[in-house]
């Protein structure tokens, strides 16, 4: 038996953290091998896929972030039993966080493994999770308008295009007493961007969503509104091939299919809770 296992002080890092651990190898009779080394990879990666069947193609995108590697010992002889070989490095500063997406992904990996001469490397592999601290923003107010052959149709104003995360967004709307609609929508929308080797795609998902009905919209009067969010949701990113972010979209509900729209970009924060450390920082996300 011959087995090789890779213990971590910790599981989630920052960049520029040192990462501590221990390679352990067990075996049942003494062997001899060449080397024991230790690998750090960390790779980012977008991908979009276009067309099915024949004309089915793949654009793929790759940036290497970490690409090193240790050696824990030499040739030497592995007595019965376990033997440790401890580690300690210091990871680079500049390197993005984790990230999984629909397009795209950034992953760390270590893998520790024993070099054997006419056998099989035993191996170990273990992920880990680089988190990042992302500068507060600046807030400030919004005043969109949506306007039609130099009508004016609607009007919207932020106080802040700052969400914190796990409160309610209140939204101020004005509808024109000369807008035909059904309603007004009110989403938060996230996006995932990437352009593999030029190729553009974008994913959009409606995290939350309010409908005002055509009743509930006094015309040429403020109207107070407010959508929900929720604590987990992430922090916006932007890494070499993948950027996220946030945008408010509010779009008058118009018979056959005649909608309009405005965007609106949109800062997120997560708040603090009582036990956390207050840090002129907000964490971001994996």
């Amino acid at each position: 038996m011959r087995k090789i296992t890779l213990n971590l002080e910790e599981k989630t890092y920052l960049p520029g953290d040192r990462i501590e651990g221990l390679v352990t190898v067990s075996t049942d009779e003494y062997f001899e091998c060449n080397r024991v080394v230790l690998s750090i990879k960390g790779q980012e990666r977008s991908r979009v896929v276009r067309g099915s069947g024949k004309s089915r193609r793949v654009y793929l995108e790759r940036k290497h972030h970490i690409d090193e590697q240790i050696e824990l010992v030499g040739s030497t002889g592995m007595q019965a039993g376990k033997t440790n070989f401890p580690f300690s490095f210091v990871l680079p500063r500049n390197i993005p966080g984790s990230f999984q997406g629909t397009y795209g992904k950034i992953e760390y990996k270590l893998e520790a493994k024993v070099e054997i001469s006419w056998a099989t490397d035993p191996k170990a592999r273990q992920k880990i999770t680089i988190d990042m601290k992302q500068e507060m923003a600046n807030e400030q107010s919004v005043y969109e308008n949506l306007d039609d052959n130099d009508a004016r149709l609607l009007s919207v104003q932020l106080p802040s295009d700052m969400i914190h995360l796990g409160q309610d967004y209140p939204i101020k709307l004005m509808v024109s007493s000369e807008t035909k609609i059904r309603g007004v929508r009110i989403e938060l929308v996230y996006h995932e961007f990437v352009s593999p080797r030029g190729h553009k795609a974008t994913r959009k998902q409606t995290l939350a969503k309010l409908y005002l009905e055509e009743l509930e919209l006094p015309r040429e009067m403020w109207i107070d509104a407010a959508i929900g969010t929720q604590g987990e949701w992430l922090q916006p990113f932007k890494s070499e091939l993948i950027e996220t972010y946030y945008k408010l979209k509010v779009t008058l509900d118009i018979a056959w299919r005649i909608d309009k729209t405005i965007w609106i970009p949109l800062k997120i924060t997560h708040e603090l809770n009582q036990n956390d450390e207050k840090d002129p920082f907000a964490f971001g996300f994996y």
